[in-house]
């Protein structure tokens, strides 16, 4: 967990080399190794031309961030310190529906029919500051960044080690230059999944997944907000069939 990047580079340079026998179900081919090690981490958003950053500062109100997340299809928006010009950490959507759901309840929010002018009527919601919903979820998103040169295989490294769900690029003088998100690290890797080797015949099933809630179809949708603050979690809507999970 404590290695730098050329000791990472090394250590599987070193393993694809090497002539190991392996489970054929479980091995992956130094190919797609090598591919993440020999490329860096801004070539990956050349895929994505629309690739627009969304930042936010702590003294931006919540309710503000929260319609612009919604507006840009965003999970996530990097937060500046402005005196410092510092990014301090990132505020997930899920921070803003978990402080919903705790500060309205279940039982409320279930029986609203306009919910902006629910919270346009809660004074102390519609005060709230980005800072003060971070210092509530004491910092759950911190801000890893890696800088423009390095490789993919590094990145993807940083979100193993750091269990976060993006990675920001900057370059040498520490400017955000954009994201790269677990979403587009899989696109890059099914994209190339030819060099995936064996373990492209494991089955789902082999897999080792997290226990998941579910929830009927029928359900209010606030019933699996509930779950998701309660257990911290996904889950499938369950029906006959099984649809998308909310995340």
């Amino acid at each position: 967990k404590n290695m730098d990047q050329i000791s990472v580079q090394r250590y599987l340079k070193k393993k694809a080399d090497q002539d190991v026998v392996v489970d054929p179900l479980h091995s992956t081919s130094h190919h797609i190794l090598d591919l993440l090690h020999n490329t860096p981490v801004q070539r990956l958003l050349e895929g994505f031309p629309d690739n627009r950053l969304y930042i936010a500062k702590r003294e931006d109100k919540v309710t503000d961030v929260f319609k612009g997340l919604i507006h840009f299809k965003f999970n996530a928006v990097p937060i500046l310190r402005k005196r410092e010009n510092k990014y301090i950490g990132f505020l997930e959507m899920f921070d803003i529906v978990q402080y919903i759901v705790k500060h309205f309840g279940v039982e409320k929010l279930s029986e609203m029919t306009d919910f902006w002018k629910l919270v346009d009527e809660e004074y102390i919601f519609h005060k709230l500051s980005v800072n003060d919903l971070m210092i509530h979820t004491k910092g759950s998103s911190p801000f890893v960044s890696v800088k423009q040169g390095y490789s993919l295989a590094f990145a993807c490294e940083l979100l193993g080690r750091e269990s976060c769900r993006r990675v920001a690029i900057i370059n040498e003088d520490k400017r955000l230059l954009s994201l790269i998100t677990e979403t587009q690290l899989l696109q890059f890797i099914v994209k190339h999944q030819s060099q995936l080797g064996n373990i492209l015949t494991k089955k789902v099933e082999d897999l080792k997944t997290r226990n998941v809630t579910t929830i009927l179809h029928t359900e209010l949708a606030m019933r699996g907000f509930q779950e998701m603050v309660e257990k911290v979690t996904y889950f499938d809507i369950i029906t006959l069939e099984i649809l998308p999970s909310l995340t």
